[in-house]
């Protein structure tokens, strides 16, 4: 056994050199979520199939067995034998593309999106979970970060997986709120890193008709055809 042990401590040893600086050595990722397991060639196969499953954040990869674990969740437990890293390294060039600055006010931002109107929802540093999220919720983020209106919301980390430490979980808004924290919502959760919640916010005012300012009128506004829209 000891014989073993030293000959997957010389191997790690020998990779070390030729793993990216995302590759955590004798560090596996066990306290996450388990996703799944299988045999691989090694860290790399064992990276692109965490790649290829929507759920994995993390992957661990045994030397002494050639198995490949996928995690959701990026709790660390030193291990002996093993190689861990992200589905993604930031280096890697299949993934890099433009994000915005993040959009921020008070407590609330919004950040991980290609435009300055989009992105996960962070409040006082930490994800809010997607339990229950929907269009009321984004509504009142939008409103409180200056928009005029809300396309869409949000939910599975849409923009980027985020820390599974969240700040808020099951809110429940009424849509007319004017900051997020007025809204019903717990502070204990059971989210992973791919259920944050997030929005797409309007960048221009809904146009209304005339006559649609008319008593007992009622109008579809901000639809693709003349039977959709907002009611």
């Amino acid at each position: 056994t000891m014989l073993i042990w030293c000959l997957i401590f010389s191997f790690v040893s020998s990779v070390q050199l030729e793993l990216p600086n995302c590759f955590s050595i004798n560090i596996a990722y066990d306290l996450g979520h388990s996703i799944a397991s299988k045999s691989t060639t090694g860290p790399f196969d064992c990276q692109e199939w965490c790649q290829m499953v929507r759920r994995c954040s993390h992957f661990a990869f045994n030397y002494s067995t050639g198995m490949c674990f996928l995690r959701q969740g990026d709790r660390q437990e030193a291990k002996t034998g093993y190689v861990s890293g992200p589905k993604y390294c930031p280096s890697s060039g299949a993934v890099q593309q433009f994000r915005a600055k993040p959009m921020c006010k008070d407590n609330v931002c919004i950040e991980g999106g290609a435009e300055a109107y989009e992105g996960n929802v962070i409040v006082d540093g930490k994800p809010v979970c997607d339990d229950h999220w929907g269009l009321e919720d984004a509504a009142v983020v939008c409103r409180q970060l200056g928009f005029p209106g809300v396309v869409r919301s949000t939910v599975e980390s849409s923009f980027g997986t985020v820390s599974a430490e969240y700040s808020m979980d099951k809110v429940r808004c009424y849509g007319n709120e004017t900051s997020l924290n007025d809204c019903y919502h717990e502070k204990l959760d059971a989210c992973y890193h791919n259920e944050g919640a997030g929005v797409v916010c309007a960048t221009t005012s809904v146009g209304l008709l005339y006559s649609c300012f008319s008593e007992d009128e009622i109008c579809l506004a901000g639809g693709n055809s003349p039977g959709s829209g907002n009611v």
